[in-house]
């Protein structure tokens, strides 16, 4: 079970998930099938979304889907882009039930996180946007998925000391989500920046996967500062580069507890008319050079 966990603070949106799959059930129920699988995707310059649930959706690697969904038609309105998402998600998860796929194994949620212009407000504020057939108001996952997703905007859930977090997928006890939250305050108090809060969230979703077998320990995380945005909405122009956060570009890191790896991954990317998927990159194999 993927953990997604998201947060604001002040001028940044930061999002991190880890990279594993597991079978769902069955004899190998649990067993790791890939340590590596993106979840990410950035939509245009403004926007992230991970998943947590089904591998696979129409024959496609989730995240294929998700990047070709929000890639076929506009993105600049995020509402728009995310509706998109949830009606197809709705179509697609009911063929499954007419295929007799059983029921437990449907409850998926797409999490996005963005930066948006409320009708009352005059600049950017931040989005969460969880997309899910089987969260509650809580963000805590229902026994089973109902049979049409549901929107949600802004269930950051506590919201106190300058920033708020939100998780998603893996189930955590209140302890351990209070533990979470103290790990992330500090920052708050010390008037950390961004490239210390995205260290803590790091650290946070390492100390899950520490705790839940279900939860690996390869992460893919993404930092996206509010003036980044509103450079892509003037310009038109969105960039995200590797490296640590930046105060005016949406920058990805991929984190692994090894720490000689030698492939970096990236999250796919969406734009209008256009899904980028599998980015990675790494060392040349020898082999390769000499041919």
């Amino acid at each position: 079970m993927t953990f997604i966990l998201t947060c604001t603070s002040g001028e940044y949106i930061y999002q991190v998930s880890d990279r594993r799959l597991t079978m769902l059930g069955g004899s190998n129920s649990g067993v790791v099938v890939d340590d590596e699988s993106n979840k990410s995707t950035l939509v245009g310059g403004r926007m992230s979304f991970c998943y947590t649930g089904l591998a696979e959706i129409s024959g496609k690697r989730t995240d294929i889907w998700l990047a070709q969904t929000l890639a076929n038609g506009p993105i600049q309105d995020l509402g728009v882009a995310c509706e998109r998402v949830r009606a197809q998600s709705t179509q697609e998860f009911r063929n499954l039930r007419r295929k007799r796929c059983p029921e437990h194994f449907l409850r998926h949620a797409f999490v996005g996180i963005g930066w948006c212009r409320l009708p009352e407000d005059d600049g950017l504020q931040p989005l969460l946007c969880t997309i899910s057939n089987a969260l509650d108001e809580n963000g805590e996952w229902l026994a089973q998925p109902s049979d049409e997703f549901l929107m949600r905007i802004n269930g950051w859930g506590q919201s106190s000391e300058g920033f708020s977090i939100a998780g998603a997928g893996q189930t955590l006890r209140q302890d351990e989500k209070h533990a979470i939250w103290r790990h992330i305050r500090r920052c708050a108090k010390k008037k950390a920046g961004p490239i210390a809060f995205l260290r803590a969230l790091i650290d946070a979703v390492f100390f899950v996967a520490d705790r839940y077998s279900g939860v690996g320990s390869n992460l893919m995380a993404t930092c996206m500062p509010r003036v980044a945005a509103e450079d892509y909405l003037r310009t038109g122009d969105s960039m995200a580069v590797y490296g640590l956060p930046h105060s005016n570009r949406n920058v990805f890191v991929y984190s692994s507890l090894e720490r000689l790896h030698p492939i970096v991954y990236g999250p796919n990317v969406a734009i209008e008319g256009i899904a980028i998927t599998g980015f990675h990159a790494g060392p040349l194999d020898p082999a390769s050079e000499d041919s």
